[in-house]
């Protein structure tokens, strides 16, 4: 399920940080009726680990450079 979720995101150009890939993991969960004891942790080294395996990229933003999209900047470079 949060596989799919990344794809539809990803061609969307949502955003997707660590804690949106939580938050839609605990409502997958709540949806699937899986008792909280039950499912699966998201530790930063599972985080880590997702990342990695679905190559998701880190872009940090600061200042003026907040407001231009990624796709634009890569363009620039």
């Amino acid at each position: 399920m949060i596989d799919a979720w990344v794809s539809e995101a990803m061609s969307n150009s949502i955003l997707i940080t660590g804690k949106v890939l939580h938050q839609k993991w605990t409502g997958f969960v709540d949806q699937a009726s899986i008792p909280k004891e039950d499912c699966l942790k998201l530790s930063e080294g599972w985080l880590t680990w997702y990342k990695a395996r679905t190559h998701l990229k880190e872009y940090k933003y600061h200042g003026k450079a907040a407001l231009v999209s990624v796709e634009t900047a890569e363009m620039e470079q």
